[in-house]
Formats: C-alpha cells, sequence, structure tokens
C-alpha cells in the first residue's frame, strides 16, 4: 500500500470516527427533522391537489350545465340565479387558490367570467357560448396542469 493510500485510509477513520456520541444524535436528529418536514410538505401537496382538481370541477360542472341551459334556451333570457351561484362559487373557491397557483392562470378564468356576465346583460347567447367553452377549456387545464403525473414532473 502506498503511503498516499495509507493517508487516505487514516483520514477516512479519523473522520468517521472523530464524530462523538453527541455529535451521532445530532446528526440523526437532523435527518430525521428533514424526513418529517418532506412528508409533510408531500401530505400537504397532495391536499392542496385535490382542493384544486375538486374546484375546478366543480366550477366546470357548473358552467357546463349553464352552457347547456344557454344553448337551450329560446327566448334568450338567462336565469340571473344560474349567473349568480357560479359567481358566489368562483370567490369562495378564488381566495384559496390564489395562493397555490399561478395568478395568470386565475386572471384568464376571471376575465372570462366577466365577458359571461357582460354577454348575459347584453343577451348575446353566442357570445355566452364561446365565453363558457374558453372558461371550461382553462379550467381543465389548470387541473391538468397542477395534477401530479409524469408530464408535470419532467
Amino acid at each position: 500500500m502506498s503511503r498516499f493510500e495509507k493517508y487516505l485510509e487514516h483520514n477516512y477513520f479519523q473522520t468517521t470516527c472523530a464524530l462523538g456520541r453527541d455529535d451521532r444524535k445530532r446528526m440523526w436528529r437532523d435527518i430525521i427533522f428533514c424526513v418529517i418536514i418532506i412528508i409533510v410538505i408531500v401530505v400537504l401537496d397532495f391536499f392542496i391537489q385535490d382542493y384544486i382538481k375538486n374546484s375546478a370541477e366543480e366550477m366546470s360542472v357548473e358552467l357546463e350545465d349553464l352552457k347547456h341551459e344557454v344553448s337551450n334556451k329560446e327566448d334568450d333570457k338567462i336565469n340571473e340565479l344560474d349567473t349568480q351561484l357560479i359567481r358566489e362559487t368562483w370567490e369562495k373557491r378564488y381566495k384559496i387558490l390564489a395562493s397555490v397557483i399561478e395568478h395568470d392562470e386565475l386572471e384568464k378564468v376571471e376575465k372570462n367570467l366577466t365577458g359571461i356576465y357582460s354577454a348575459i346583460e347584453s343577451n348575446e347567447l353566442s357570445e355566452v357560448i364561446s365565453e363558457l367553452d374558453e372558461s371550461i377549456f382553462i379550467l381543465r387545464h389548470i387541473k391538468d396542469k397542477y395534477s401530479f403525473k409524469i408530464e408535470n414532473v419532467f
């Protein structure tokens, strides 16, 4: 064995054995603390993903119902209760979603919902359907973008 190899072996032995009992306890305590933090982050991420998925699905279903109602209307009048329900649902969900989703995505939905409300007030049914389709597409995109998939990881 060369002098250099002896030096490396001696140095490795000193560094591994140089840790006292208290140092090893502290090291394990730090490792366990890091593992607990990672587990908490992963669990919270699953809850957040579930909330985003449920919020997007709920809004999509309500918008699909409104679209179906608009496409079946013959008298060009849309029930204000439906739009009020959508507005309340969005405002309730927006507060939490704004803390976990990019604001650009939420602004797109907000812009489309505003377009829907103004088109309903002016009784432009074709514009309402167009805005509804775009809002539903964006909500589905948000749901897919924030779901845990291999595509989204890499």
